[in-house]
């Protein structure tokens, strides 16, 4: 009788097969697998296409509280060193991007708001040529909508201007 090796089922869900997927450096571990449009790791899990620091996650510390998000404390989205990873809410999630000067609370006015379409000139020219003119004449002419203009005159926006 011939002795039989033991068999590890191919399983999606067998931490073995996840980490074919990883590349250990120094101090992360970069999934090499699939990544999405914002550059985290994907992997097929549990039937669902999921984040991979977000397996990596549960196979190390089981499953993600409700109302709670896997964090990361290196800030590489595409890592799943579990130690590199924390749980928390939405709320601290946008706290740590903020103290670690990942977004800027501020909001862009006037030129440097990427979507302004009119100059700083442009807008002083507008408010000199309103009343003389319709807000559809000055409109037609910078090649805007009359709400924009109206918006301009009525110190809606470009207020700081």
């Amino acid at each position: 009788m011939k002795s039989e090796m033991p068999r590890i089922a191919h399983n999606r869900n067998n931490p073995i097969n996840f980490m074919r997927s990883v590349s250990k450096t120094e101090t992360c571990w970069l999934w090499q697998k699939a990544k999405d449009g914002g550059g985290y790791g994907r992997v097929g899990y549990d039937g669902k296409n999921r984040k991979a620091h977000q397996v990596a996650w549960q196979i190390n510390f089981g499953p993600i509280p409700k109302g709670l998000s896997v964090l990361h404390r290196c800030d590489v989205r595409h890592c799943v060193n579990p130690t590199h990873l924390f749980l928390g809410t939405q709320d601290d999630n946008m706290k740590d991007c903020a103290r670690k000067g990942r977004i800027v609370n501020r909001p862009a006015h006037g030129e440097a708001n990427p979507m302004a379409r009119l100059s700083r000139s442009q807008v002083e020219e507008i408010r000199g040529l309103y009343p003389r003119l319709s807000q559809n004449a000055i409109a037609k002419h910078y090649g805007v909508s009359q709400m924009t203009i109206n918006r301009i005159v009525n110190g809606k926006t470009w207020r700081h201007e």
